[in-house]
């Protein structure tokens, strides 16, 4: 009676190993750790875009610099220029680059953009229609188009002047 009571105890603990065991492996199987104190070159064997609705990807991976087959240090400069490219367009509130995974002596990139929010449409609160009208063909803003901080700029620079005239 007791060895049976001892095989069901180590066939619970031998599970519980196995369990545990294969956990730890999928584990370090999806974390990717880049050493940022010695950087390592890599052939680019893939890119993709995360997070553009309305922009043409391919033309963003244009964009960035970076090419399938070009040899890249990872971190090194190529990547942080292709990130600076990016956001030299004004298209964007934010620009990630990261890696997707490893394999061998190849790196597959994923560039991480956040568009800028977009015009639905443009109301006026308190003014005549006629006002709204002629605030409206004043400050051309086209619905659809992206909202940036020189157009905010200049929208309330515009609207300040119609009403002081």
């Amino acid at each position: 009676m007791k060895l049976m009571a001892y095989r069901g105890f180590y066939s619970s603990v031998l599970a519980l190993f196995l369990i545990l065991n294969t956990l730890c492996v999928d584990a370090q199987e999806t974390d990717e750790i880049v050493d940022y104190s010695t950087p390592d070159d890599y052939i680019v064997g893939g890119i993709t875009v995360s997070g553009v609705r309305f922009l043409d990807l391919n033309v963003l991976i244009g964009l960035s610099g970076l090419r399938i087959g070009q040899e890249v240090s990872v971190p090194g400069e190529q990547i942080t220029t292709a990130v600076k490219k990016l956001w030299q367009q004004g298209l964007f509130s934010d620009v990630r680059i990261t890696v997707s995974r490893f394999v061998s002596d190849t790196v597959y990139l994923d560039i991480a953009l956040q568009e800028r929010p977009r015009i639905s449409s443009i109301r006026f609160n308190g003014l005549k229609s006629s006002e709204s009208k002629d605030i409206t063909e004043k400050i051309n803003m086209p619905v659809g188009s992206q909202l940036t901080t020189f157009l905010l700029n200049n929208t309330r620079k515009i609207i300040t002047d119609h009403f002081v005239e």
